[in-house]
């Protein structure tokens, strides 16, 4: 976990998302998630382009359980409205109060 904690790019933070996920620990996951949103968005300016970017991160068995969560919920129509084109500034998924439930 450290050696993938020291790397940059969007597949180690997608990888410390999935584990962070599988450990439970939602907030750190979502964190992940949205550091590799971002290097995505930097990577390329193409809004249709980050959404098959976002794909691997959208659909990961090992994020499924982060789907209840309502800021995943935000990200992911976040996403969904980059890809029409709809861009907005990333939100903070962080900032977003947790779902209780």
């Amino acid at each position: 976990m450290q050696s993938l904690s020291s790397r940059e790019g969007i597949l180690p933070a997608e990888l410390l998302a999935e584990v962070y996920a599988y450990r439970g620990d939602t907030g750190l996951a979502l964190e992940q998630v949205q550091i590799a949103y971002r290097m995505i968005l930097v990577e390329s300016p193409d809004p249709m382009e980050n959404a098959w970017l976002a794909l691997p991160l959208r659909n990961s068995p090992f994020l499924r359980q982060l789907h209840a969560d309502e800021r995943w919920q935000a990200w992911s129509d976040q996403i969904s409205r980059d890809a029409l084109g709809e861009l907005s500034e990333p939100i903070e998924l962080l900032a977003l109060a947790p779902d209780p439930g």
